[in-house]
C-alpha cells in the first residue's frame, strides 16, 4: 500500500474497496442466530449511498453527526458515510447519563443522529431519545429500536452510490469523542484524519498487521481504544473485523472470530481465567501443564476461550494480578501492558515482549516523546496528539507545556530497570527485526534503512531498542555479533 494515496482513514478505505472488493470486511451475528458477512465492496456500496443521502441534506461543510448504539457493522458503515460525505462524526456512550447527553446534543450543535443497535434496557435510549432536538433528523441502523422517521435499508433503496467522495486532507477534523464526564461535563476530544492514520501506521508497524488478521469488536467504539485499535486498523491495514452480538453469545462469537489480535481490560482477563478454573480446578491444571502433552492441552485451554490464534495480546485500564498474567504466560499467552488515553488517541506506551512486569506499563510507543514533569506529572507528545478541546481553546493551552507536551494529569515515573543473565539461547527476533539488523550491519542510518523499507524512522529505532531489550544488551554491536553467531545475519 503507497503510503502517500493513503494518509487517511478514508483514503485507506478507498484503497482496500479498490485492492480487495470481494474479501470480507465484517462478520456479524444477528440476535436472530444468523451470521451476516460484508464484503469491501458491499461496505462501500452502502457507505456511498448514505453518504448521498447526507449531501442531499445541504448540512453545513464539517457538520457534527452523532451515532448512538452499540458496536455494528453498520456503526461503522455509518462513520464512513459521515467523513465520505464531509462530516465529523461524534459517537455516544450507550449507557450515557441525560445531563451528559443533553450538554453533547447542544454543544457540538449535533445536526443529525444515527441510532443503531440498543434496547433501551442495557443502554439508557429510553432516556436519551426524548432529549434529541426536534429540528435533529434520526436515521434507524439495522438492529435499532423503532419507530424512527428514517431507517437505513431504506435510504438504501432512495440514493445511488456517492461516486466523488469528500477526500479530507490529513489536519481536517474527523471526530470528536467526548470523555466520559466523571469528573465534570464531558469535553469533546478532537482528532484530525492525519492523527488517526499515524496511529494505525506506527501500532500497526509494531504489530505487523496484515490483512491477514482478525480481530472482534466488543468494547465500546465510543470510547478511543476500540476506536483506534479496532476501528481504525481494520479501515487502514484492510483486516477481517468481527462483532460480537451480545454478552451471552460473546464467547461463541470469540471462538467464531479466532482473532490474531485482541486487546481487553483487566476485568475479562480474570473472567476467562476464572471461567477455566471452574471446569478445570488449579490443581488438575497443575498436574496437567506438567504432563508429557502439556502442550496440547495448554492449546486446548487457548481452542476453548477462542484465543488460539492470538499472536499479540494487550491488556490496559488497570494492573492484572501476578497470579494472572503467569498463568496467561503458562499457556502461551503473554499479555501486554498498554497506556494511553481519550487525547493521544490511546498511543502512549506499549510494554515489549519479555518485559511484563507488575507496576510497569511500557515503553513509549513508536513516534512518542515523554518526560516527568512537576510532580512527577507524565508528559508526553508524539503524531497522535488531539486538535485540542472543542470550542474550550484555554482549556486546550492549559493542558500543553510551552514546547507542546501534553499533561497527562497521571503520575509516573521513568524506569531503568534492565533485568540481567537472560537466556539469548530462547530470544526469538521477528523477520522485520531481523531485517533491519541486516541493515544495521550495513552501516545504513536509521533514516536511510526507513527509507529503503517504506516505515518511519521512528518505528526503525522501536524495532532497535526491541532486539536490544529481548537480548539484554545495550549496544547495537553486541546485538549485531549475537545475530551473526546465530547465522541471521551476514
Amino acid at each position: 500500500m503507497n503510503t502517500h494515496e493513503t494518509s487517511t482513514p478514508v483514503h485507506c478505505f478507498l484503497h482496500w474497496e479498490k485492492a480487495q472488493p470481494e474479501a470480507i470486511f465484517f462478520t456479524e451475528p444477528r440476535p436472530d442466530g444468523s451470521v451476516v458477512d460484508f464484503t469491501w465492496r458491499q461496505v462501500g456500496d452502502q457507505a456511498r449511498r448514505m453518504a448521498a443521502h447526507l449531501r442531499s441534506l445541504s448540512l453545513p461543510a464539517g457538520s457534527s453527526i452523532g451515532i448512538f448504539g452499540k458496536n455494528s457493522a453498520h456503526w461503522i458503515m455509518a462513520d464512513l458515510a459521515i467523513w465520505m460525505a464531509g462530516h465529523v462524526s461524534v459517537p455516544i456512550y450507550v449507557t450515557i447519563n441525560s445531563a451528559n447527553a443533553s450538554f453533547i446534543f447542544q454543544h457540538c450543535n449535533v445536526r443529525l443522529l444515527f441510532v443503531g443497535k440498543v434496547d433501551g434496557k442495557g443502554d439508557s435510549w429510553n432516556e436519551v431519545r426524548s432529549l434529541v432536538p426536534p429540528e435533529v433528523p434520526m436515521v434507524g441502523l439495522p438492529m435499532s429500536p423503532g419507530p424512527l422517521p428514517a431507517l437505513w435499508d431504506a435510504l438504501m433503496e432512495q440514493y445511488e452510490p456517492l461516486q466523488e467522495v469528500h477526500l479530507p486532507d490529513p489536519g481536517d477534523l474527523a471526530t470528536i469523542i467526548y470523555t466520559s464526564g466523571t469528573t465534570g461535563m464531558p469535553k469533546g476530544v478532537m482528532h484530525s484524519f492525519g492523527a488517526m492514520w499515524e496511529y494505525s501506521k506506527l501500532s500497526g508497524e509494531y504489530c505487523s498487521i496484515s490483512p491477514s488478521d482478525r480481530m472482534l469488536s466488543y468494547l465500546p467504539l465510543a470510547h478511543a481504544a476500540e476506536r483506534a485499535f479496532v476501528e481504525t486498523h481494520a479501515i487502514c491495514q484492510g483486516l477481517h473485523l468481527y462483532f460480537n452480538d451480545s454478552l451471552e453469545t460473546f464467547p461463541a462469537d470469540l471462538r467464531r472470530a479466532r482473532p490474531t489480535l485482541f486487546i481487553s481490560m483487566p476485568r475479562l482477563w480474570t473472567k476467562f481465567y476464572q471461567s477455566v478454573c471452574a471446569k478445570v480446578p488449579p490443581e488438575k491444571q497443575k498436574l496437567l501443564f506438567a504432563s508429557p502433552d502439556a502442550s496440547g492441552r495448554k492449546k486446548e485451554i487457548l481452542e476453548m476461550l477462542g484465543l488460539d490464534a492470538v499472536r499479540i495480546a494487550f491488556t490496559g485500564s488497570a494492573p492484572l494480578s501476578a497470579e494472572i498474567i503467569s498463568w496467561y504466560r503458562e499457556l502461551g499467552l503473554e499479555l501486554l501492558d498498554v497506556y494511553g488515553m481519550t487525547e493521544n488517541f490511546c498511543h502512549s506506551h506499549l510494554t515489549q515482549p519479555g518485559r511484563v512486569r507488575l507496576g510497569y506499563c511500557g515503553e513509549p510507543a513508536p513516534g512518542v516523546s515523554v518526560r516527568i514533569g512537576e510532580g512527577g506529572e507524565v508528559l508526553m507528545k508524539g503524531p497522535t496528539l488531539m486538535l485540542g478541546y472543542y470550542k474550550q481553546p484555554e482549556l486546550t493551552a492549559q493542558s500543553m507545556t510551552a514546547d507542546g507536551y501534553f499533561k497527562t494529569g497521571d503520575r509516573g515515573e521513568e524506569d531503568e530497570t534492565t533485568p540481567k543473565g537472560a537466556n539469548t539461547d530462547a530470544v526469538t527476533l521477528t523477520p522485520r527485526e531481523i531485517e533491519i539488523l541486516g541493515l544495521v550491519a550495513k552501516a545504513m542510518s536509521s533514516k536511510r534503512i526507513a527509507q529503503t523499507l517504506n516505515i518511519t524512522p521512528e518505528t526503525v529505532k522501536w524495532n532497535i531498542r526491541n532486539v536490544l531489550a529481548k537480548l539484554r544488551m545495550s549496544s547495537r554491536y553486541d546485538a549485531l555479533t549475537w545475530a551473526r553467531n546465530k547465522g541471521l545475519i551476514e
